[in-house]
């Protein structure tokens, strides 16, 4: 199908309705990104504050480990003490 003339395909509006328009939801977008951003710096600093716990959790696990290392040696050396006492009396009594 051939056209006699050329489509016009140009719409216009009033440049001031569509700055306005434009304005206006760039501004709403603005004010939902604002709101956004505060959501997530106030999950940032909860998560901060979860990850200092965690890890002063974490160095007091480990100081308790390293106390119960020290122990544990220190309980398998009277053990092994202990033990020498006993054969050293039972090759006495033999």
């Amino acid at each position: 199908m051939k056209l006699d003339k050329p489509l016009n395909l140009t719409f216009t509006q009033p440049a001031q309705k569509i700055s306005q328009a434009g304005s206006e939801s760039e501004a709403q977008q603005l004010e939902e990104l604002k709101k956004e951003l505060q959501v997530k710096n106030q999950e940032i600093s909860e998560l901060k504050i979860k990850n200092r716990q965690l890890q002063q959790e974490n160095l007091e696990t480990q100081e308790r480990r390293r106390l119960m290392g020290e122990e544990l040696g220190k309980a398998e050396a009277q053990i092994e003490l202990i033990m020498e006492l006993m054969n050293e009396n039972q090759e006495k009594d033999q």
